[in-house]
């Protein structure tokens, strides 16, 4: 678990600052450089690229994951030929996504023409976003199972928002016009793949070996079964998740899509504690599964709940207490004040997902992991029908909704699963704990007087908030990990340590 902890600290560090980035961008810079429409725009091509950099991938991507470690203990590195299967997979997928883009063009811009007409004439660079996005999938898979999450973390989350950043800049500053704006953007991804591919090359642990290993032979069959599940499971996921910005500028309008990415992003700094255990654990739960060690899956399920919310409770606090001041900062008088209910509805999703640990990566690394398939079907179709119709009468606030429901029909079906299967939950005293001490000091943080300076009241309202939630935490020892950080700062400055 030291290990793990190692790794998370610096990915969540990476991701921290990704997202420090991705705040001057989406709050600073966009409102005030791009138009409502605009940011809409960059929303729409990123969503509908992740969505066809999934379906490109066509399932090999789990395959890296669950079976690297499989092709590593049993053949030499100039035989592993998983690399060279791997990159040819995703090719093929490339060009039938590039296939479809074109073929269904007429239907597919036939859902925007009403609503968002700003996107007709930027709808092929969904291509090239795609594209990038699918190469750095791959490359990101070998490079998590060679230990390289930090470097991947940082290129996937700080270097393409600070690509973000110089981009708007430029066009601020009248250097490019808003059209080649659009298409650089579409870009995004295509130098971190090029970095990450060249540091993985530099560890010589990922050889390329054209040909067809005794691995891949014997395995083969089980890895199509095993992707063919997983990926479908994977491309369900993606669309459910990406549906609602969609529906949004298909249903209402493109300029909504920027309101509720903003109101999104507050809530998907959840997202830091998740991915940087994610991308750490899922290696060395596949480890464990190849050795059954049982035990340690279960440390791991029941830790990464505890930690994932303690860090969910301390980041949704400080946003719930400073919505205010977020609407006070963001431009006036063009609807950025709608952001409030659904950040806090959001939110509500969100520590239901990080609450219930990483079930995900448990099971779509066991011997179970037909059933993610299962679970993203239904979690698709609870989530088609409610961002349909919540969206269509309740706007961006119906999108929210939908959301948190699906999200918890989502990880009910998966909490009872795992605990009917393997015997274990992720839940414990310390779970009621932790959301007991965030109300508490959530609620003493609350009644400080607002002051008219927004950072003043943040910074004064903010570390109060903290300070409380971190010393009933650190008090009551709901958490050794924390306790240990904690320990580590205090004698890195100096104080003798608790």
């Amino acid at each position: 678990m030291k290990h793990i902890q190692k790794q998370s600290i610096k990915s969540f560090l990476v991701i921290g600052i990704g997202f420090v980035l991705g705040a001057l961008n989406l709050l600073i810079l966009f409102p005030r450089i791009l138009s409502k429409e605009q940011i809409g725009l960059t929303r729409l091509i990123m969503d509908l690229g992740l969505v066809l950099g999934t379906l490109a991938t066509l399932g090999v991507i789990p395959v890296i994951y669950k079976f690297f470690p499989f092709y590593k203990h049993h053949l030499s590195k100039k035989k592993n030929d998983l690399p060279f299967i791997s990159v040819l997979v995703a090719i093929i997928g490339c060009l039938l996504i590039t296939t479809l883009v074109i073929v269904f063009k007429v239907p597919l811009q036939s859902m925007f023409v009403k609503n968002s007409a700003l996107f007709i004439p930027y709808y092929y660079t969904i291509i090239p976003f795609a594209i990038c996005y699918t190469l750095f999938t791959v490359v990101e898979a070998f490079a998590w199972g060679t230990g390289k999450m930090v470097e991947s973390n940082f290129l996937k989350e700080t270097f393409t928002r600070f690509f973000t950043t110089i981009l708007v800049i430029v066009l601020l500053f009248g250097l490019i016009k808003f059209d080649f704006f659009v298409v650089l953007f579409s870009l995004l991804y295509f130098f971190p793949a090029f970095i990450l591919s060249l540091i993985i090359k530099r560890t010589k642990q990922i050889p390329f070996n054209i040909g067809l290993s005794k691995v891949s032979r014997r395995l083969g069959n089980k890895m199509i079964v095993f992707s063919s599940f997983i990926f479908f499971s994977t491309v369900l996921n993606v669309v459910a998740r990406t549906l609602d910005s969609v529906l949004i500028a298909s249903l209402q309008n493109i300029g909504d899509m920027a309101v509720f990415a903003i109101a999104s992003y507050f809530t998907n700094l959840l997202d830091i504690p998740q991915r940087s255990i994610t991308s750490v654990t899922i290696p060395i739960l596949a480890e464990h599964w190849r050795n059954k060690k049982m035990d340690k899956i279960e440390s791991i399920y029941k830790k990464s709940a505890v930690e994932l919310l303690i860090i969910g409770v301390v980041i949704s606090g400080c946003i719930v207490l400073n919505i205010h001041n977020v609407i006070r900062f963001l431009p006036q008088g063009k609807g950025y004040e709608a952001i409030a209910i659904p950040i806090l509805i959001l939110l509500a999703s969100k520590l239901i997902d990080l609450g219930t640990g990483i079930n995900n990566q448990v099971i779509g690394t066991s011997n179970y992991w037909r059933f993610d398939f299962i679970t993203n079907l239904i979690y698709t179709i609870c989530a088609v029908p409610l961002n349909f119709f919540l969206i269509k009468y309740y706007g961006i606030n119906g999108a929210a909704v939908a959301n948190l429901v699906a999200i918890i029909i989502y990880n009910s079906i998966r909490f009872v699963f795992i605990y009917k299967k393997f015997g274990m939950q992720p839940f414990t005293l310390k779970s009621i704990c932790i959301l007991l001490f965030g109300c508490i000091a959530g609620t003493i943080a609350h009644f400080i007087p607002v002051i008219s300076n927004l950072f003043i009241d943040g910074i004064l309202r903010t570390p109060a908030f903290i300070i409380l939630f971190g010393t009933l935490i650190l008090s009551f020892k709901i958490s050794e990990d924390s306790q240990v950080i904690f320990n580590k700062i205090l004698g890195f400055i100096g104080i003798k340590k608790l």
